[in-house]
């Protein structure tokens, strides 16, 4: 589920003309390892009331990627 949000995000951000999708996540999140399978590096590190989060970013290419269903002519 947290992996077919994050591809719509991109996805969505992509289709805007944005370069980049970024989001702050908590250094000991189980979910890091998500965020890297979906492309997600870090980018720095910012400490909020005391909890420290990693901020990630996801370079977008220049071109939304079509989806299956448009390139199978549905």
């Amino acid at each position: 589920m947290g992996g077919a949000l994050l591809h719509s995000a991109a996805l969505r951000a992509q289709n805007l003309g944005l370069p980049r999708l970024g989001l702050l996540s908590e250094a000991d999140n189980p979910a890091m390892r998500l965020y890297a399978r979906q492309g997600f590096r870090a980018a720095g590190e910012r400490t909020v009331s005391g909890i420290r989060f990693i901020h990630l970013i996801r370079e977008l290419s220049p071109e939304p990627a079509a989806s299956p269903s448009v390139e199978a002519g549905c």
